[in-house]
């Protein structure tokens, strides 16, 4: 399974299919050419989840990958069969880490409990 993360203003269709990731999405079609962008949805963190502190956000976002980490992995795999690499978008730039962006909490949750493997990130670090 090829997987990276990326931001929607970064990504390039060499980098696989993009899937959006965030509640909302980009007001113009997927590079690709297709009218809407794929969506992962037990991906895409709770609208409340931004008002609350940075720690209390990743927790709860964490639980939420957590709670839905079955579905989660279905869905990514079916994904990756179907299309090959994706890349998973929201509309953070150049983040460095698990604390700047919801996508690199993801990417850190799993490798650390479903591959082992890192995540890339696009987003020119």
């Amino acid at each position: 399974m090829e997987i990276a993360t990326c931001s929607y203003a970064a990504f390039q269709p060499t980098m696989g299919t993009a899937i959006r990731i965030s509640l909302g999405g980009p007001h113009r079609p997927e590079p690709s050419g297709r009218e809407h962008w794929l969506y992962v949805a037990e991906l895409a963190p709770r609208g409340w989840y931004f008002n609350a502190e940075p720690d209390v956000f990743a927790r709860c976002y964490l639980e939420q990958l957590d709670r839905l980490s079955d579905d989660i992995e279905a869905k990514l795999g079916l994904l990756a069969d179907e299309f090959g690499a994706v890349a998973l978008c929201c509309f953070e730039r150049r983040v460095r880490g698990p604390e700047d962006c919801h996508r690199r909490l993801w990417a850190q949750w799993w490798t650390e409990h479903v591959t082992g493997e890192e995540v890339p990130e696009h987003d020119g670090r």
